[in-house]
């Protein structure tokens, strides 16, 4: 049974989106999106449109079942292709990089939201987002972008208590964070290591493992995971690792 406090949160997210009037959902398809369209949806009906963007750190896989979850349920869903190398810095890999990133991004889907006449953007912060260190939330907050999870104190827990009693599918999704965080700040992100870092991800999400993280590091990549069956995985690590850093590292 899910516990008065958390439902109080979810009536509490529900009333805010309902005061938007129509919104366009930065819609990704991770744990905490998805559970914010369904809200959207439930709440605004039509006015409610998901919006996925195609970006060079998100894996193919992540963006097919964006658009599964949208085409399952009838939902509206516009997809936009941006190049994040077009982001000030963003090659460079600064300290900062996720504030100019977000910057770039979300003012093309503000842009987006006026030629559909949408009132607001609404993205999926939550509130255990707000600890550590976000840069990207001060671009959000410069930009007027409305995150309703973290307005209404939910936590990334709370949210798949709550997708979980709402039948959603995503409720034990394992995270996944962009795949320009796998790389230290100050190491230069080119097409080439971020295409290797695709194929590093979608390696390890093949195999199943609960979380992931991989580096490009120079000439000398690592890669480090978390298996869901940790004894089966890593034997299949260990047994096929050579064949494997030969096909994600292939020129």
């Amino acid at each position: 049974m899910v516990h008065e406090s958390i439902l109080l949160k979810q009536k509490t997210l529900e009333a805010h989106l309902k005061t938007l009037g129509s919104v366009a959902v930065a819609f990704s398809g991770g744990v905490d999106s998805t559970f914010l369209l369904h809200e959207a949806c439930k709440v605004l009906g039509d006015q409610a449109v998901a919006v996925t963007m195609k970006l060079n750190s998100v894996p193919a896989r992540e963006i097919e079942e964006a658009k599964d979850f949208c085409t399952s349920r009838g939902i509206r869903q516009v997809i936009v292709e941006r190049d994040q190398f077009a982001a000030p810095g963003f090659a460079d890999n600064p300290k900062d990089r996720c504030y100019w990133c977000k910057n770039y991004l979300f003012s093309s889907l503000g842009e987006l939201a006026k030629e559909h006449q949408i009132a607001y953007i609404i993205d999926g912060t939550n509130f255990s987002d707000t600890k550590g260190y976000r840069p990207g939330l001060k671009a959000l907050a410069e930009l007027g972008v409305v995150s309703p999870l973290k307005e209404a104190g939910l936590t990334k827990e709370e949210i798949r208590i709550l997708s979980e009693k709402e039948g959603l599918p995503t409720w034990n999704k394992p995270s996944f964070a962009c795949l320009a965080t796998r790389f230290p700040y100050g190491t230069r992100i080119t097409e080439r290591s971020s295409a290797r870092s695709k194929r590093l991800s979608s390696c390890f999400s093949i195999w199943d493992f609960r979380s992931f993280a991989c580096a490009a590091m120079g000439i000398s990549p690592a890669s480090r995971c978390s298996p869901r069956s940790s004894q089966s995985s890593w034997q299949i690590v260990r047994q096929s690792s050579r064949a494997f850093m030969r096909w994600a590292f292939a020129t």
